[in-house]
């Protein structure tokens, strides 16, 4: 790398760790159910995943529709995940991001209103449920992370 990148790159790493802003639990499950579309990573036979998802927040747990056929219908049997949500300001200044760890599994309570959508074969719209294991968030401030040394 010439200079430049030296100086930005060690730029961005000192001012990542002052810009990474925890959040509490009761910020994460706010952002959590003010969410809807989120990402759900898990190692499968054929290699990492991650796929982008739609979602339920149901405190403690987190409720995932995929389509039978697709790689996330995987998810029913127990596997360990990761699931994230990234809530970005508009004003491109801030985001928001929650990473959640757990396990999942079919959903023990149907989240659908008509059970009929589950055809006696298996086949149509099930819940997948991730349980929570751990929670964590950070506040990312963009103006912030781009600042240059003169500005401190």
């Amino acid at each position: 790398m010439n200079a430049h990148n030296d100086n930005l790159s060690d730029n961005l790493r000192d001012n990542l760790s002052d810009n990474l802003i925890p959040l509490d639990v009761d910020q994460c499950r706010a952002i959590l159910a003010a969410g809807s579309v989120g990402r759900v990573g898990w190692s499968s036979p054929s290699g990492h995943v991650v796929a982008p998802v739609n979602y339920i927040y149901l405190d403690p747990v987190i409720d995932l529709t995929p389509a039978p056929h697709s790689a996330l219908a995987d998810l029913v049997r127990p596997t360990r995940v990761a699931f994230q949500v990234d809530n970005l300001d508009c004003s491109g200044e801030d985001t928001v991001i929650v990473l959640i760890r757990g396990q999942s599994h079919r959903a023990t309570q149907s989240i659908f209103p008509d059970e009929s959508l589950v055809q006696p074969d298996g086949t149509g719209r099930f819940a997948i449920e991730i349980e929570i294991d751990s929670m964590t968030g950070h506040r990312v401030t963009r103006k912030a992370l781009f600042r240059t040394s003169t500005d401190r």
